[in-house]
């Protein structure tokens, strides 16, 4: 069974889709830990395949105190932002993170998970649709 996913339609190429996340994310101070370019495995290892990355990121103090809670919960951390090309544009996908409350008995910290679904969907839509600007200092 496939767990369940929420996906995006971005109209930017699967680099500068997950370049976009990516930026988003450490603007808002959450740690990305790898990003891994499937294709390029895949042309490494003799194969073609679609554009496809996948970014891991996560807050190790939240992810840590919901692991307290529930240890078996570290599978699905850190998280997850996957984006493909399709014949039309980019997808982009990731966890509907409030299953995970259910899946794992999570009680104590289900508004957490809440909050953290509702941040990933945030991140995703702004980072997909906004224009990202760098702010330059005046000296």
């Amino acid at each position: 069974m496939t767990p369940p996913i929420t996906i995006y339609d971005s109209h930017f190429s699967v680099k500068e889709t997950i370049d976009r996340i990516e930026h988003t994310l450490r603007e808002r101070g959450v740690t990305v830990f790898a990003r891994i370019d499937h294709c390029r495995g895949a042309r490494q290892a003799g194969l073609d395949m679609q554009e496809e990355e996948l970014l891991i990121f996560g807050n190790p103090e939240i992810g840590t105190n919901l692991m307290l809670e529930n240890p078996a919960i570290g599978i699905e951390l850190p998280l997850k932002i996957l984006a493909w090309s399709d014949k039309s544009c980019t997808k982009v996908a990731h966890h509907k993170l409030e299953s995970l409350t259910e899946e794992y008995g999570i009680r104590q910290s289900e508004a957490v998970i809440s909050n953290m679904a509702a941040s990933l969907r945030t991140i995703v839509t702004s980072a997909i649709s906004k224009p990202i600007t760098t702010r330059e200092e005046s000296l």
